[in-house]
């Protein structure tokens, strides 16, 4: 159900195959060579969207290398969902554009139901990014809504959509394996009605970046240690190359001016739609520093859904990387008034970086990431003058050469801006030799632990990750030790918290609520939760590390007496009444299930039952209880859908039992409780995929007979 896993998106399963063949170290650089199969697939977009929209080879290529290799991909690298999503925003625009009336009068055109664009959706949506996903069909809808009415009138306009929806509706159906769990999950997440509005607006585009389009490191490079920008240095990179965005501006210029001839003014529309969509993205990414995306998140839905505004930013990026490939299309050799700016421009490029190394020389108080950043742009800018200037005549031999000069002039240019913003992780890390040192250099009990989530913030983002500089400052193997979520996963130490994105709802206010408390009123809480140990912040230990022992705690508890909440509110009220109430109400078991209310249970001191806990693995568990009189008992685990409840091989009900927990009503003598997870969205998800396969096979099937 946790979406970025993208258990169901095909290419990621190469994943299990190398863990299978080398564990888990294999299967950590598994997911590097998907980043870079991804890259690739993302520019082989590229390359055949322009071809379909009349783009010439060469204008191809350039879109292919500003889009697969900007900074907005690499620098957001480690965000494998994010990749995996973005990959295939050139193939559903490609696709998209056959179903209706696309904005070049190049693009070839289809009827009817796309396959090709069903499955591109399909796999967009598997492959793990809901806010990346939703912003791509959003352009999607925009590019056939805005197509389909210059080419054909509005008329026209609403079929086309229309059979974009549909197309979308058979995409979500097939990849209703994976999107019926995690709509159920984000139904019971935190995140079920909205991100409140600091969190949202928390990553919004920094103007100041704006300088970043041509000079990416000027308010330096986390890579480099040294980046001293507002919030995280990937979420406001856009660069894409100097040349290019020079080429991009190029072909914008000419087909506002009316200079355009041939191909360029063929592309007017669709440079006047990518001008457009390129300009909302900028609006909508920049979030809290103008009163749109504010108004927007007050009163239009799905704005309250995602964080992080500058996201829109793919937007821009995808705009200008096609803006550069049909630019390069209009590039000629420049004669007259433009040969004097070209002229001039490259000799603009030649003196600021002269200027910048002089100022490097004799102003130090001038940040040297200022100096570093347009000293490297004005670099950039003088090759691209020149190779401008040089430009050889079409019908001449040496234009293959100047072209490929271009090609690796670009390629230079994003590989220097890209290279130190890509850290890696020796495989040795991720080797059980290390895993094993790390738990012998500390060494938690048995059980679960607890990290507060303040003591996770201060480990992770002022010790071990910080938003200025990836280097690391200690050996990262240190990461293993901490015991910070979720690397607890490598080691099979169980812990009480979650590092993802979306969490059960009521689990994190629970979290929330027990952060805030000091150690003495928290540990009734820790108990309840079966926390046998508690890590905390030790700078006196080697480590910085200390394990503190949480006595009296179990997974599985005994309750002879219930109270009914009829909410979760009140639910809640009752629970931190007991657990401030010292003894008096502990023996009762706050339960919400209505069927429940007028049960009734001896709440006589008794003689203490047998619970043993046996068989217990990710989805199921097994209990052993022996009790003179009828009770419930309560497992420490979050209430979730689709966990089921048997006693003596019987189902019965389970019900949620002190607000988070679940718990089985269990009559008096020897029984057998077993508990299942099967969730019923799972099934229902596999029945729509399986569906939706079916569906797609008869439409192939009854194309090809028509053909014969």
């Amino acid at each position: 159900a946790n979406y970025q896993l993208a258990i169901y998106y095909p290419p990621g399963w190469i994943l299990y195959g190398l863990a299978w063949l080398g564990g888990v170290p294999w299967m950590a650089w598994g997911h590097t060579l998907l980043v870079v199969l991804h890259l690739g697939w993302a520019g082989l977009g590229m390359v055949k969207l322009a071809a379909d929209l009349g783009v010439k080879p060469f204008g191809r290529v350039i879109a292919a290398l500003a889009f697969a290799l900007s900074g907005y991909l690499i620098a957001r690298a480690g965000f494998f969902s994010m990749i995996w999503t973005a990959a295939w925003f050139p193939w559903v625009i490609l696709y998209a554009s056959q179903i209706g009336a696309p904005l070049s009068d190049r693009a070839s055109k289809t009827g009817g139901i796309s396959i090709r664009l069903v499955l591109s959706l399909a796999m967009m949506l598997l492959a793990g990014h809901a806010q990346l996903s939703w912003y791509i069909l959003i352009f999607t809808g925009a590019w056939v809504l805005v197509g389909a009415g210059m080419q054909g009138g509005w008329r026209r306009a609403g079929p086309a959509v229309g059979l974009l929806i549909l197309c979308g509706l058979l995409a979500g159906v097939l990849a209703g394996a994976q999107l019926a769990p995690t709509a159920e999950y984000l139904l019971q997440s935190q995140r079920s009605s909205a991100v409140d509005y600091q969190t949202a607006l928390s990553y919004s585009f920094w103007p100041w970046r704006w300088v970043t389009l041509v000079a990416p490191d000027f308010f330096g490079n986390p890579g480099l240690g040294d980046y001293s920008g507002y919030a995280s240095y990937w979420e406001d990179a856009t660069y894409i190359g100097v040349l290019p965005f020079i080429l991009a501006v190029a072909a914008i210029f000419r087909t506002l001016s009316g200079k355009g001839k041939g191909a360029q003014h063929r592309y007017k529309p669709l440079t006047l739609f990518l001008l457009g969509m390129s300009a909302v993205g900028i609006l909508l990414a920049m979030g809290k520093f103008t009163p749109v995306f504010p108004f927007l998140y007050q009163h239009v839905p799905t704005f309250r859904l995602f964080n992080a505004p500058a996201r829109f930013l793919i937007w821009f990026v995808f705009s200008l990387a096609l803006l550069a490939g049909m630019g390069a299309d209009g590039l000629k050799r420049p004669t007259g008034r433009a040969l004097y700016w070209s002229r001039l421009a490259t000799m603009g490029g030649l003196a600021v970086t002269v200027g910048a190394l002089i100022a490097w020389l004799t102003m130090g108080e001038v940040g040297p990431t200022f100096i570093r950043a347009t000293a490297m742009a004005g670099v950039w800018a003088l090759g691209a003058g020149l190779l401008i200037l040089f430009n050889p005549e079409p019908d001449e031999r040496r234009v293959y050469w100047w072209q490929a000069g271009v090609v690796i002039w670009i390629s230079l240019d994003l590989l220097v801006a890209n290279w130190s913003i890509t850290p890696a992780t020796d495989a040795q890390f991720y080797a059980p030799e290390s895993i094993a040192r790390a738990r012998a250099d500390l060494e938690i009990p048995p059980g679960r632990y607890y990290l507060s989530p303040s003591a996770d913030y201060d480990l992770k983002y002022r010790r071990f990750i910080r938003f200025s500089d990836y280097r690391p400052i200690e050996d990262v193997t240190h990461l293993l030790t901490a015991g910070i979520p979720n690397l607890n996963l490598l080691e099979t130490r169980a812990s009480a918290n979650n590092f993802d994105p979306l969490v059960p709802e009521r689990y994190a206010k629970w979290m929330e609520y027990l952060d805030r408390l000091p150690r003495a009123a928290a540990l009734p809480w820790l108990q309840h939760m079966g926390v046998t140990s508690t890590l905390e912040i030790d700078l006196q230990t080697p480590l910085g590390i200390r394990v503190s022992p949480v006595e009296g705690s179990h997974r599985v508890q005994w309750y002879p007496c219930s109270r009914f909440a009829g909410d979760e509110e009140t639910a809640w009220a009752m629970m931190v009444e007991k657990m401030e109430s010292g003894s008096a109400r502990r023996d009762e078991l706050i339960v919400e299930s209505p069927d429940l209310e007028k049960t009734t249970t001896d709440c006589r001191p008794t003689t203490p039952p047998r619970l043993e806990l046996h068989d217990e693995t990710m989805d199921s568990l097994q209990i052993e209880v022996e009790t003179d009189l009828p009770g419930f008992v309560l497992i420490a685990n979050t209430y979730y859908p689709g966990w089921t409840a048997w006693i003596d091989g019987q189902q019965t009900q389970l019900v949620r039992g002190d607000y988070l927990f679940m718990a089985v009503y269990v009559p008096e003598g020897i029984h057998t409780v077993s508990l299942m997870y099967r969730p019923l969205s799972h099934w229902i998800g596999l029945a729509l995929s399986a569906a939706g396969l079916a569906g797609l096979l008869l439409v192939v099937y009854k194309r090809r007979k028509q053909l014969k």
